[in-house]
């Protein structure tokens, strides 16, 4: 599998802190697709509706994208 380098721009949002790598149920809601994948969107809205179930996050598109980036040798 070919690494390839995380850009620029990417490393720094990172370090700012401006790439969330997780996101809670309570801060998504059912229009949230492209930040939590549909199951991840779905969740949330079911939990912002009151209805049972845990409290939880999900991994963000963003955090799956910066580590598939990340060279494998970087720390």
């Amino acid at each position: 599998m070919e690494q390839k380098e995380v850009p620029k721009e990417n490393k720094e949002e990172v370090l700012k802190g401006k790439i969330d790598f997780i996101k809670w149920f309570s801060e998504l809601n059912k229009d949230s697709g492209s930040i939590a994948g549909g199951k991840g969107a779905n969740l949330s809205e079911i939990f912002n509706l009151k209805i049972s179930v845990p409290p939880g996050f999900v991994v963000t598109a963003q955090a799956y994208d910066y580590f598939i980036k990340k060279p494998k040798n970087a720390g």
